[in-house]
């Protein structure tokens, strides 16, 4: 069941495509209504749109990926793609078959912010190198991860003050906070009171691994947000994690209080 703020996004299949599966790369003119009428084409011929996704290139331009299931068309493949391509704005027309594949190849590289490479690393397995780092060093082991997350926040703060100028901070942390949530981590809200830090996080994705239900890489984060929004170093003082809900609260103060 989908809750109140998920609309989850996909990369790739659960299962593989079925026979005949094909993955389109499109680049059309006057994007909208070219893209109208492919939608309309592929409805038209009862073929299955089962991914799709648009991309503004220009003014004037438009890329689309999409994959396509062909089970109960009432024409071949190659009929449909031939007519979409003959439509008058289609620059572009690239085709690579997945049948039985779980991944297209198009839609490559991840950027965020249509400019900086992403890459997704599944959740789990991130929990689990904090768990070996653990039995294998210790405390200094989450304290490697703390360190290492509140390094990777820090830097990526840095490109929203590059990108947003003198935005202040309150709008700062705004827009971080909807980059935390687009990017897969949940949602952020950060409260200053004095010299203490009051950090909320819900649905974060540390909750699924049985053995972890704290994530110091997830903590070092916040506290690498806090030092470049706030420009104070923190230490997180307690933390309370409600697994039923889902949610994660902090409470960070300076280091220097």
């Amino acid at each position: 069941m989908i809750g109140s703020f998920e609309r989850p996004g996909s990369v790739g299949s659960y299962k593989p495509y079925s026979k005949n599966a094909t993955e389109l790369f499109i680049r059309v003119r006057q994007g909208i209504y070219t893209v109208h009428d492919i939608i309309k084409l592929i409805s038209d011929h009862n073929a299955s749109l089962t991914n799709f996704n648009m991309h503004i290139v220009s003014q004037d331009e438009y890329s689309a990926t999409m994959i396509l299931e062909f089970d109960y068309v009432d024409c071949t493949s190659y009929e449909l793609i031939n007519q979409i391509k003959e439509l008058r704005d289609v620059i572009q027309l690239e085709v690579h078959n997945v049948e039985g594949r779980l991944f297209g190849r198009f839609g490559y590289p991840l950027l965020v912010m249509e400019r900086y490479r992403a890459i997704i690393i599944r959740t789990t397995p991130l929990l689990q190198i904090e768990h070996r780092l653990t039995e294998s060093f210790g405390t200094a082991g989450p304290a490697i991860m703390f360190e290492e997350g509140k390094a990777y926040a820090s830097a990526v703060v840095d490109q929203y003050i590059e990108a947003l100028q003198d935005t202040e901070r309150t709008e700062l942390l705004s827009h971080i906070a909807d980059g935390w949530h687009a990017t897969g981590w949940g949602t952020l809200n950060i409260r200053q009171d004095a010299n203490d830090y009051y950090v909320t996080l819900g649905d974060s994705p540390v909750f699924y691994e049985p053995k972890i239900k704290e994530s110091r890489f997830l903590y070092g984060m916040v506290a690498g947000i806090i030092l470049k929004v706030f420009g104070k170093d923190t230490v997180v003082i307690s933390s309370y994690v409600d697994v039923e809900n889902k949610k994660i609260e902090l409470r960070l103060r300076s280091s220097n209080a």
